[in-house]
């Protein structure tokens, strides 16, 4: 089982989200970010960055947080917005956020999957992804996606090319909405995202490590059933 280091902003949704026994269990640290450069990051297979993180507190920690990946660490970024300012290779286009989407059955936000076979999605599947997002990325030329928005950008990828670590990165914000006790989705994402980076197998054979010559030549995502409703 791998040992995740926890980064707690000091809010009432990372405190309740990560004394959730099941997210706890996955857990071996947890530390605010006013001590994380305190730690010693090596002493850790994982290091989660929750959402809503202050950027101003993040951006002195960039280059840590570059070591850390340099020496192949794992970081997991379930915020993109300020993410640039400490995290190498992210590129974050805001978007309007339509929080009621789901008021209308007839409406499709557009949410796939883009690498099914990808291991994340043996804990996690296509309905636990869908809820608003708060903006889109662009992946670094190599970094894989693995969830999108149909013509937009993505949500969530995985960059083994920037460093030699491992980087996730997501506009999706579970900790956010299972914290504050609402979106079910988010719940079941978080659940599944933690089992994944403590036990699952990370993927590392469907991630290069080494950008294509060609720069950015994404695949489409594959076709995928219509997502579930995000609140049934």
């Amino acid at each position: 089982m791998r040992s995740i280091l926890a980064v707690d902003g000091g809010t009432y949704f990372h405190h309740f989200a990560y004394s959730d026994p099941q997210v706890a269990r996955h857990i071996r640290r947890r530390v605010h970010v006013r001590k994380l450069a305190e730690v010693t990051l090596a002493d850790f297979d994982v290091v989660v960055l929750p959402c809503r993180l202050d950027p101003d507190l993040m951006a002195p920690l960039r280059e840590p947080l570059l070591a850390y990946l340099g020496h192949g660490g794992t970081v997991v970024s379930l915020s993109a917005e300020g993410a640039e300012e400490f995290l190498p290779g992210v590129v974050w286009s805001p978007s309007e956020v339509n929080f009621w989407w789901w008021l209308d059955q007839t409406n499709d936000p557009g949410i796939r999957i883009s690498r099914p076979h990808h291991p994340l999605f043996r804990f996690i599947g296509a309905a636990d992804v869908v809820w608003h997002h708060h903006g889109v990325l662009v992946p670094p030329p190599g970094a894989v996606p693995l969830v999108e928005v149909e013509g937009k950008g993505a949500l969530v990828y995985v960059d083994r090319v920037s460093t030699p670590g491992r980087l996730v990165v997501s506009t999706l914000d579970p900790v956010f909405h299972h914290g504050s006790n609402f979106m079910p989705a988010a719940t079941r994402m978080l659940y599944g995202m933690m089992r994944w980076l403590a036990e699952g197998d990370l993927g590392d054979t469907l991630a290069p490590t080494v950008a294509p010559l060609d720069a950015v030549t994404r695949s489409r995502p594959e076709p995928a059933e219509p997502p579930a409703r995000c609140c049934a």
